[in-house]
């Protein structure tokens, strides 16, 4: 498919969270990883919810409302998160969005009776994996614990919630790799053009 995992950010701690963060750097110069059908099918192959075709025609269909939905979700999700960490309560059309493709598209596990591996009841193999994003953002929002462990990345600019794991020391960036490397060299770069000023 020409898309791997590492195109995508997967720290944020909770696939519905990640799903948000497909949009990176949303608080100054977003930049939209998802651009189209292709970029959303292989996301949820990177993700682990959708098998990788092995041939371009075994590509699971994802018709233009699909993909409309699957951007609301994410628009949703993140909007949702934002609120939780703002201390405010997140805007009823929202947490509808949120519900609503859970509640449609969400397909339950059971045991295939030819192959004796798990399948699912839903033949839409890409709105099954998106009831399970939803899912994940429902059962995230709804856990008062998780909601008090989420975070916004402190690098300007980023925007990206991420969930705190339990315990220990708190994290300030949604990644260390990127965001925290990123700040820390802009910092020394203050202390030093500050140093050579003095």
């Amino acid at each position: 498919m020409g898309i791997e995992r590492n195109d995508f950010p997967f720290h944020h701690g909770d696939r519905a969270l990640s799903f948000a963060g497909t949009v990176r750097d949303r608080d100054s110069e977003p930049v939209e990883r998802i651009r189209d059908r292709a970029a959303l099918v292989g996301w949820l192959v990177a993700a682990g919810l959708l098998q990788a075709p092995s041939s371009t025609r075994e590509a699971p269909s994802l018709d233009a409302p699909t993909f409309a939905t699957a951007i609301a979700l994410r628009e949703a999700i993140a909007r949702a998160s934002v609120a939780f960490v703002d201390g405010a309560r997140p805007e009823r059309a929202d947490i509808e969005t949120i519900n609503l493709v859970a509640e449609r598209w969400s397909a339950a596990l059971v045991l295939d009776p030819q192959s004796l591996t798990l399948a699912t009841t839903r033949d839409d193999a890409v709105k099954a994996a998106l009831g399970r994003v939803a899912r994940s953002a429902v059962k995230l929002f709804a856990d008062p614990e998780r909601r008090e462990r989420l975070r916004r990345c402190e690098r300007a600019g980023c925007g990206s919630i991420f969930l705190d794991p339990p315990g220990g020391r708190a994290r300030r960036w949604c990644s260390m790799t990127r965001c925290g490397n990123r700040a820390k060299v802009n910092a020394h770069r203050a202390r030093a053009k500050h140093e050579g000023l003095t």
